[in-house]
């Protein structure tokens, strides 16, 4: 989850920078876009990451109950044919 919020906040950076250097802003309110974005970047990441563990977990929950809930199939051995 770590690793999601330190993506997060660097594509939040990077992203914050280039708008603000495209606008073509003075260094500070660059910075403090660019921080800004940080932030919010991390936490939505953050945020989408735990989305996607509950579903993934979901999602493993379901296939083994449903693996559970097939009938087991003995395998027998085919009964050997009586002469008559």
């Amino acid at each position: 989850m770590k690793n999601l919020m330190i993506l997060g906040g660097c594509l939040g950076f990077v992203g914050g920078s280039l708008i603000g250097w495209m606008n073509q802003d003075e260094v500070f309110i660059l910075l403090t876009k660019a921080c800004l974005a940080t932030c919010i970047g991390g936490w939505l990441l953050r945020w989408w990451g735990q989305l996607w563990l509950n579903s993934l977990k979901v999602a493993v929950q379901e296939e083994l109950q449903q693996r559970d809930a097939e009938p087991i199939q003995e395998t027998t051995k085919p009964s050997e044919s009586e002469d008559t």
